[in-house]
């Protein structure tokens, strides 16, 4: 039922089911471009979801890596079935940097430091702080390339 739901809303068959993106295929080179590293891409299992709140959220595991789930629609796929390069890429590779957190600081202080980042505040923006920062900028990074292509395509024509 999953796999039919997916498939009538135009959601890629390779995302039907759980995936793994590797380090070498296509859609492995466009995240890495945009500084995902290659043993996230490895650890990592996506999961599309149809009634997602949010575009997408890592699911940490206790023994293993992480789950990606992602809403059906948040990802722009080419004919081909593979990523297409562009600002739908921003969650995604945020959502990467959390799973790579995860594999280098081991499930129990990744669980540790995202709670105290949530419990004790101290004034600073969610955004700011330690655990997040890092994942911000590189979904910033993301953004702010394809903003950049967008001013210069229109002035081309």
């Amino acid at each position: 039922m999953i796999y039919s739901a997916s498939v009538a809303l135009g959601f890629p068959k390779a995302l039907a089911n759980p995936m793994r993106i590797q380090p070498e295929s296509v859609s492995g080179k466009r995240l890495r471009k945009y500084g995902v590293a290659a043993q996230a891409l490895r650890g990592t299992t996506i999961l599309a979801v149809f009634w997602m709140p949010v575009a997408a959220f890592t699911l940490p595991l206790p023994f293993g890596g992480c789950v990606l789930l992602v809403r059906e629609g948040a990802i722009q796929w080419d004919a081909q079935g593979d990523l297409m390069d562009g600002i739908a890429l921003a969650p995604l590779v945020h959502q990467f940097c959390h799973a790579y957190q995860r594999q280098q600081w081991g499930f129990a202080r990744y669980l540790a430091r995202h709670a105290w980042s949530r419990l004790a505040p101290r004034g600073v923006p969610l955004r700011h702080r330690q655990v997040e920062r890092e994942c911000y900028l590189a979904a910033q990074a993301v953004q702010e390339a394809h903003a950049s292509r967008q001013e210069v395509e229109p002035q081309s024509l």
